[in-house]
């Protein structure tokens, strides 16, 4: 019974100030993560992808060869 008048007070809080102190509080952790960049930092998702795949197959498969992996599903 206490869990829920608790997670009642939490969800839907009777005054605006505690809602609005929560709303602050919400939105300050949101946005504290997205100035995580540098100006001088690029990112550059091509360097992240490899066109060769390897087989690494068994040994009687041709073990070890390449192959072009880029296409189109």
């Amino acid at each position: 019974m206490n869990t829920i008048r608790f997670f009642r007070k939490v969800i839907r809080p009777e005054s605006p100030v505690s809602f609005s102190l929560l709303l602050i509080i919400c939105l300050s952790i949101l946005f504290s993560g997205c100035s995580d960049m540098k100006p001088g930092d690029d990112f550059d998702p091509v360097e992240l992808v490899s066109p060769l795949m390897g087989t690494d197959s068994e040994f009687r498969l041709s073990n070890g060869n390449t192959y072009p992996a880029i296409a189109l599903p």
